[in-house]
């Protein structure tokens, strides 16, 4: 394994960060004016799907046109159940609902594949930040389906190693004289 000064290192991450966060507007967004969006919902165990919104305002600031929804041990599925709907009621303005959840085969999961025998909405699993960023950044130009796809990919191509990372950036830098 190769090593890195903590200057390149550092270099390296500036860099990439700004790839990182410049994919997630790469279509343009332009937050701030009143056109219709598609509704959120992020449907988790305990308050993750509270703490990802609060990571995504901060980096992109005060957001809206969103719900969370938390399921704790004390908590019924029925009232959970009953609770994630009507958000997905609230949510609907015409361009549909996103509704994300923390992971394939848990309760928020289960609740919402139920709740798709009635409802038409978008569910994705495995929800990260780099889903739920890209999920608000883009969900006024894109319809359902293509925000969903968007999500998803951006999701996959989250998770790597920063070994790997280091390394294409370095093949990059070698490739151009400009990142």
């Amino acid at each position: 394994m190769r090593e890195y000064d903590i200057n390149e290192v550092e270099l390296i991450s500036q860099r990439m960060n700004v790839i990182a966060v410049t994919k997630y507007f790469k279509r343009g967004d332009t937050m701030g004016d009143n056109q219709a969006v598609i509704g959120i919902v992020i449907a988790t165990h305990g308050s993750l799907g509270k703490a990802l919104v609060e990571a995504v305002e901060l980096i992109l600031g005060k957001q809206d046109h969103y719900k969370t929804i938390g399921l704790y041990t004390e908590d019924s599925v029925d009232d959970f159940q009953n609770s994630m709907s009507q958000m997905i009621d609230e949510m609907e303005e015409g361009k549909g609902v996103l509704c994300l959840v923390d992971m394939f085969g848990g309760s928020p999961y289960h609740v919402a594949l139920q709740m798709m025998k009635a409802k038409k909405f978008a569910c994705l699993t495995g929800t990260n930040l780099p889903m739920v960023l890209t999920a608000f950044c883009q969900r006024k130009n894109l319809t359902l389906e293509e925000l969903e796809n968007e999500c998803l990919i951006a999701g996959k191509e989250s998770h790597m190693t920063v070994e790997d990372i280091f390394r294409k950036s370095a093949e990059m830098n070698d490739n151009s004289e400009t990142f």
